[in-house]
């Protein structure tokens, strides 16, 4: 006997059944040595002992279910599975087994941990205030007009004469109508609107044109990689803050996964093993071992 969970002995058969098996299929900080399989096996064992005492036992059709949402998140397929198993000289039944096992833990965890995790509104919102995260740069919103040029010298030179007249009909307020009606860009028949930006994320040469104008401005035509454009300002925003309701359900789930997740690591190394009694009769180092 090398480990027992509640006088229930872990023999080096056990382990070795263990390893070669579902063991196989931990996540690889998990296996890194003898030891961690064994630890691993020993939370299996208390685990299959909550199981008992809760009456939590997952039906194959949940546990179809739970395969099934674990290959559309990682884009797998059972084929792709099965293969990998092989290559491992494991089973389906091996696999799902221990998908039964991972379903059986989530349905414990749920009742133990997560009705007792909860985030308050003040919690949300002092980590909207306090996280860099949220904070906004200066943004403003533009437009284009887009007028390649064209390789012929004298065609250019026309353009850009044309360019004045679509500059001075831009300028007067029909912006939008001379984008539909002369840009060349994907945003023409949008009015010629780009969106949104930081300033910091637009080109040198767009964001020199832009710091000259104000909201409701037109840029003069002005060339760049072998086109002209014509920019408007429609709005500047000043840096602040996203709006809080714009993220308050992102902020609440990410930290309610963060307390759950701590939750459950102490819960894990806590709680779960005062309620066992667990015996390791071997030392650590002649373990140690790649496997």
């Amino acid at each position: 006997m090398i480990a027992s969970v509640d006088g229930k002995p872990i023999t080096l058969l056990d382990l070795d059944h263990f390893a070669d098996g579902r063991g196989r299929l931990l996540p690889p900080e998990e296996r890194r040595s003898r030891r961690d399989l064994l630890e691993a096996l020993i939370r299996s064992r208390m685990f299959a002992e909550e199981f008992e005492k809760n009456g939590i036992h997952a039906e194959d059709e949940d546990v179809e279910a739970y395969i099934d949402s674990r290959l559309v998140q990682t884009g797998s397929s059972r084929a792709d599975i099965e293969a990998a198993l092989a290559r491992m000289g494991l089973k389906w039944e091996d696999y799902f087994e221990r998908m039964r096992e991972e379903v059986q833990r989530l349905a414990l965890i749920n009742r133990e941990i997560r009705a007792k995790v909860t985030v308050s509104p003040e919690e949300v919102r002092r980590a909207w205030k306090t996280s860099a995260e949220y904070e906004t740069k200066d943004r403003v919103e533009i437009g284009d007009i887009y007028l390649p040029l064209p390789d012929d010298p004298a065609e250019a030179q026309a353009l850009r004469e044309q360019a004045r007249e679509v500059y001075e009909l831009a300028r007067r307020g029909g912006f939008g109508e001379a984008a539909r009606k002369y840009s060349k860009g994907p945003t023409a028949s949008a009015g010629g609107h780009l969106g949104v930006f930081d300033i910091g994320a637009l080109s040198e040469v767009f964001a020199r044109e832009v710091a000259k104008l104000d909201e409701g401005e037109v840029s003069e035509p002005f060339e760049v990689d072998g086109a002209i454009h014509l920019l408007k300002v429609f709005k500047r925003f000043p840096p602040g803050r996203v709006p809080l309701e714009e993220v308050r359900e992102e902020i609440y789930e990410k930290l309610y996964d963060e307390l759950l997740q701590q939750r459950y690591e102490r819960w894990m190394r806590e709680d779960l093993r005062r309620r066992h009694h667990v015996t390791v009769q071997i030392d650590d180092a002649p373990w140690r071992a790649d496997l």
